[in-house]
């Protein structure tokens, strides 16, 4: 009985793993396509949020040849500082996992402090029993009968009847 049901069982997962095999794997293209152009677009936000943090040149009135020179280098600078700056990661802070239902549970009924041993009283110290008799000596015991046949007889269990009293005769008839 046991063997046909495991007998049975591994036939059926057999049939479960062979089923999965035969399947062809999912057409993801279309997920990925969509992933890139999240993290493409992230990483746009990441570049445009380095670059508003950036101070931004201020623009002289007269526009003259040492101005833009100077503003050449300058971007340059710029250009070099941010090549050699390493990329910071955005990554999630650890948040701690919450704790369960049961941790809760366990932490409230928890005692507050540890139980303090229990007082356990000592017996009351030992008093020794001493037979004193009494001053008027021992009494004689009274003699019991032995035998059933030294007993007195027993009465025999009679009840009197009573004759029941009617005053009327239709309380009889009802």
């Amino acid at each position: 009985m046991q063997t046909d049901d495991l007998r049975d069982g591994e036939l059926w997962t057999t049939n479960v793993l062979d089923e999965l095999r035969q399947r062809c794997p999912p057409d993801n293209t279309e997920l990925m396509e969509r992933l890139q152009r999240l993290e493409d677009l992230i990483n746009r936000l990441a570049e445009a949020q380095r670059h508003s943090m950036a101070p931004t040149p201020v623009e002289s009135l007269f526009d003259s040849r040492s101005d833009i020179l100077s503003m050449i280098r300058h971007l340059r600078e710029r250009w070099d500082g941010l090549r050699q700056e390493p990329q910071t990661l955005i990554t999630p802070t650890p948040v701690r996992p919450r704790t369960s239902l049961d941790d809760m549970m366990a932490k409230l009924l928890r005692p507050s402090h540890p139980p303090a041993p229990p007082h356990i009283q000592p017996p009351p110290a030992f008093i020794p029993l001493t037979f004193q008799p009494d001053a008027r000596g021992s009494r004689p015991r009274s003699a019991s009968p032995k035998l059933l046949t030294e007993l007195p007889p027993i009465p025999p269990f009679t009840v009197s009847l009573v004759e029941p009293f009617i005053t009327n005769q239709q309380q009889l008839i009802s």
